[in-house]
C-alpha cells in the first residue's frame, strides 16, 4: 500500500522546526482517511508523517516492519474492529500510544476502546484540529 504522507507547516519560529510524529491512520474509508489527514495539516502544534492502512492486516504488516510514534485508529474497520490491533506486540504493550476515532454514537464503543488500550477517544463529528490536538497530546503525554 503506498504511504500518504502529510506535514504541517505549523511550527513556530519561536521553537524552530518540529520533528514530525510517525503516524499509522488505520482507517478504512478513504475519505475519512482523507479527512483526518486534511485536520492534521491544520495543526499548530504537531506535525506528521502519516502512513494509512485500509485494515488490521495492513496495520499489523506496518507495525512489525516500522516504528511509529502515534496510531489513530478507527473503531471499525468494515466488519472488524481493530481493537485486536491494541494488543499487537509493535502496539501498546511496546509502548505506541493510540488514539481511537469512530462516527458511532454508542458509548460502549469509547468505553471499549479506553478498556483495551486506547489512551484517548474522539468521535468523528468533533473532529476539528484543536480536538485532534487535545486527544493527541493526551494519548502522548497521559
Amino acid at each position: 500500500m503506498p504511504r500518504e504522507i502529510s506535514h504541517s507547516a505549523s511550527a513556530s519560529a519561536s521553537s524552530g522546526a518540529k520533528k514530525p510524529l510517525r503516524v499509522l491512520l488505520v482507517e478504512e474509508e478513504r475519505a475519512d482517511a482523507i479527512l483526518l489527514m486534511e485536520t492534521m495539516s491544520r495543526s499548530r502544534r504537531f506535525t506528521f508523517d502519516v502512513e494509512t492502512a485500509p485494515d488490521v492486516a495492513t496495520a499489523q504488516s506496518a507495525l512489525a516492519e516500522r516504528r511509529f510514534d502515534l496510531m489513530i485508529l478507527d473503531f471499525w474497520l468494515g466488519a472488524e474492529p481493530s481493537l485486536v490491533l491494541l494488543d499487537h506486540p509493535s502496539g501498546l504493550s511496546g509502548g505506541l500510544p493510540a488514539v481511537m476515532i469512530s462516527s458511532v454514537d454508542v458509548v460502549d464503543v469509547a468505553g471499549a476502546s479506553l478498556g483495551a488500550g486506547a489512551r484517548a477517544f474522539l468521535h468523528k463529528r468533533d473532529l476539528s484540529p484543536e480536538k485532534l490536538e487535545t486527544v493527541i497530546s493526551k494519548a502522548l503525554y497521559a
